[in-house]
């Protein structure tokens, strides 16, 4: 049972070092030159599609063994990574990570690839596809990156283009708006401009009917000569 002052935030910490340290005392106990072989396993990625799976399984593990199972962290990370498949988004990393820094649940797209580290602010200069927080993470993610980086290029390529050409079409619309509403108020100023014309003729024709009727009235009030 969860004592009240519990904090759980510091409490999954501490579980996920005990996991970690666990783990890694039982590979030891297996093969003592096998815990690098482990700890590459946490980062290597898949043939199909470079998804760290063995990663992914571990965390999902840990978080399912945490002991206080009535803790609102705990079942909210479960709730969130219950329903999603491995391999798809939100991963445990990015769940597990958002949950520790006392984060909302949702996925940084800038956390580091090898370590998690939120606002990694580095990207692979090849593709761009994906974070790291330094070169030592970088480097430690190589041996399973090298495999996807060049198929990630192809995808960053194809998402700039996409992007661009969104973006050209935005703009010619923009511009076809612009055009249009020119032409609206250009139409509506002629209409106008017509229409005050059209007053003017009509006034003209009255004052020049007015004359002729006073020129008349003129002509009938002048005397006759004799």
């Amino acid at each position: 049972m969860k004592d009240a002052n519990t904090n759980d935030i510091l409490a999954m910490k501490s579980h996920y070092m005990a996991c970690l340290v666990r783990q890694c005392t039982n590979v030891l106990k297996k093969k003592q030159d096998n815990l690098d072989s482990w700890i590459k396993s946490l980062l290597r990625g898949r043939e199909s599609d470079g998804f760290p799976e063995v990663q992914e399984q571990f965390l999902r593990q840990c978080i399912k063994d945490f002991p206080y199972i009535e803790s609102e962290l705990v079942q909210q990370m479960v709730r969130n990574i219950a329903p999603v498949k491995i391999g798809h988004d939100p991963t445990a990393l990015s769940i597990f990570t958002a949950g520790i820094n006392g984060q909302q649940f949702a996925r940084d797209e800038e956390a580091c690839d090898t370590c998690g580290e939120t606002k990694a602010e580095k990207k692979c200069s090849a593709c761009k596809m994906v974070s790291y927080c330094n070169q030592s993470c970088q480097k430690l993610h190589w041996f399973t990156h090298k495999k996807f980086c060049k198929k990630l290029a192809e995808q960053h390529k194809q998402i700039e283009e996409a992007i661009a050409k969104q973006k050209a079409a935005d703009e010619a619309k923009k511009k076809m708006e612009e055009l249009k509403l020119a032409g609206s108020k250009e139409d509506h100023k002629t209409e106008e401009e017509g229409s005050a014309s059209k007053e003017e003729a009509v006034t003209n024709g009255t004052d020049d009917k007015d004359a002729v009727e006073n020129n008349l009235e003129s002509s009938a009030t002048q005397p006759q000569a004799v």
